[in-house]
């Protein structure tokens, strides 16, 4: 039986709470229209504060220079004409939907794509001094130049410029949450503490409020709010390309110390550097197309010199030794058959091919080819070295 009573006067209290909140709404929006900026005084604006927080990264598009963010932002500002004496209600706040009421022009002046907001008529809280609060999930997807200049090892600013496009900041003043003061419970921007990306990590963020003066409207100032995001790389997958792009130079490196007389040296040298340009195109579908090499570039690029040279100079050298000298034999037929008479038996150019097959001949110059090759290993092994210590430390 006082089961019964219990829930008779809690249905009793139910049904006066929502005869009381029913009775505040006809109040409300008896008369309310949702075209006008919710101002007793027109001279008057109204005071917007907003802030975000970023819960994810969708996408970055590096090559597009486009990224997306998912994001919550927070709005905040008051509404002159709902407002009611909690005393006559007993209601601290109620609950509306976004298309009841008049709502603020915030719009991201850089953005690439149309938002896409999850709760678009979505409900509101309206507090019985008049302030509203919104919480609205939305994806903005915006443009961010790229510096890539150290890549894989670089950060990223990308930054939103949020703003108004009807109303200047004596109609709507826009500033971002703790800007002028640091008594509100709300942040500028913040990031999900269960924020996670496999190639981005958010190192730092910053707000920068200024109100601009556009050659549009000439005397009137326009509140513009510069939301950053520093971006640092997870660089781990490219050192494997560059792990690779190194142990392939230094493969090269090694086959150089190889006898000239080892087709296999050449053979495999002129393989390497088609692995490096496989290499470079697998890098060049990531990022832009840039006037400027990047780090990553810098490095394919030097082993990929290194090792064209070391095939290129494998190669003459192989094909001068086993050619036996053939190209000097014609040289110096040339010049004998210049020198002497024109009449000039054939048997006398004989004599003078079989004395350039003379074995000490021979020597001397294979001598000369090992000097030459020795000489070009030092200068790869020193070029490597130091280029590839400037470029990484």
């Amino acid at each position: 039986m006082k089961l019964l009573y219990i829930i008779f006067f809690i249905n009793l209290f139910n049904f006066s709470n929502s005869s009381t909140e029913l009775e505040l709404r006809n109040k409300l929006f008896n008369n309310y229209d949702v075209n006008r900026r919710p101002v007793l005084n027109v001279n008057d604006n109204v005071d917007l504060q907003y802030g975000i927080e970023v819960k994810s990264l969708e996408f970055f598009d590096q090559k597009a220079e486009n990224i997306k963010f998912n994001i919550w932002m927070t709005l905040l500002w008051t509404d002159q004409y709902l407002s009611w004496n909690k005393s006559n209600y007993n209601l601290d706040y109620i609950t509306i939907q976004s298309s009841d009421i008049w709502i603020p022009d915030l719009e991201l002046y850089n953005a690439a794509a149309k938002p896409i907001i999850y709760d678009k008529y979505g409900s509101l809280q309206l507090y019985n001094n008049g302030h509203i609060l919104w919480v609205r999930p939305t994806q903005y997807s915006f443009s961010c130049p790229l510096q890539l200049a150290n890549f894989p090892f670089d950060n990223q600013n990308c930054t939103m410029l949020f703003g108004s496009w009807k109303y200047s900041a004596n109609f709507l003043d826009i500033k971002p949450f703790n800007y002028f003061k640091d008594d509100n419970i709300f942040q500028n921007i913040s990031i999900d503490k269960d924020f996670s990306n496999n190639e981005w990590n958010i190192v730092d963020t910053y707000v920068k409020h200024d109100d601009i003066e556009y050659l549009c409207c000439p005397g009137e100032l326009w509140a513009n709010s510069f939301y950053s995001i520093k971006l640092e790389r997870n660089f781990f997958t490219y050192m494997i390309v560059i792990s690779m792009t190194i142990l392939l130079t230094i493969t090269a490196l090694v086959l150089i110390l190889f006898p000239i007389t080892n087709y296999m040296r050449t053979f495999v040298l002129v393989f390497i550097p088609l692995s490096i340009i496989w290499l470079q195109v697998y890098i060049s579908d990531k990022i832009p197309v840039i006037e400027y090499y990047t780090l990553m570039e810098q490095i394919l690029l030097t082993s990929f010199l290194i090792t064209t040279a070391n095939a290129f100079e494998s190669s003459i050298l192989y094909c001068i030794i086993n050619e036996n000298f053939e190209w000097l034999k014609i040289f110096y037929k040339k010049n004998e058959l210049n020198t002497h008479n024109k009449n000039a038996d054939f048997k006398d150019v004989k004599i003078i091919l079989n004395t350039l097959n003379n074995k000490i001949i021979y020597k001397n110059l294979y001598k000369y080819v090992l000097i030459i090759d020795n000489c070009f290993r030092v200068l790869m092994y020193l070029g490597f070295i130091i280029t590839i210590g400037v470029l990484l430390l």
